[in-house]
């Protein structure tokens, strides 16, 4: 029980209710516009687990997962089987399915994220260059 208000706490501490309203303003708003729908679902799933997060620095990732399954079994929510597999620094299984982006795959993406802002510039300043010149 305690998990779990430490979850609720994290909720509010960080204002999570303004972020979900702000969302589903911007998806009602806006409906035919697919993106806006598509952040409020994202946003909703962010702030679980930014709660997760709050509440799992207190009483550790497997309370928290235990604590979870255990007020959802009444609605039928089960754990999905997969590979249990240990988590080095704390001792407990690890909870994600996917590993992590090695170090060079990240370096290769954020180097890429970086030049997209450098595209709309370039369109914009080549034929003003061109201009001048």
């Amino acid at each position: 029980m305690d998990a779990l208000l430490a979850h609720e706490q994290g909720h509010a501490r960080a204002r999570h209710d303004w972020l979900l309203h702000c969302s589903g303003a911007l998806a009602a708003g806006f409906p035919g516009i697919p993106v806006f729908a598509a952040f409020r679902e994202e946003m909703h799933r962010l702030v679980e687990l930014a709660a997760d997060d709050v509440a799992s620095r207190r009483f550790g990732r497997l309370t928290i997962a235990l604590a979870l399954v255990e007020l959802n079994e009444d609605r039928g929510v089960r754990p999905r089987p997969g590979p249990r597999r240990r988590s080095a620094a704390a001792g407990e299984p690890a909870t994600d399915r996917d590993p992590r982006l090695t170090a060079a795959r990240r370096l290769r993406l954020t180097a890429a994220a970086s030049l997209v802002p450098v595209v709309p510039v370039l369109v914009a300043f080549v034929p003003a260059l061109r201009a001048l010149g």
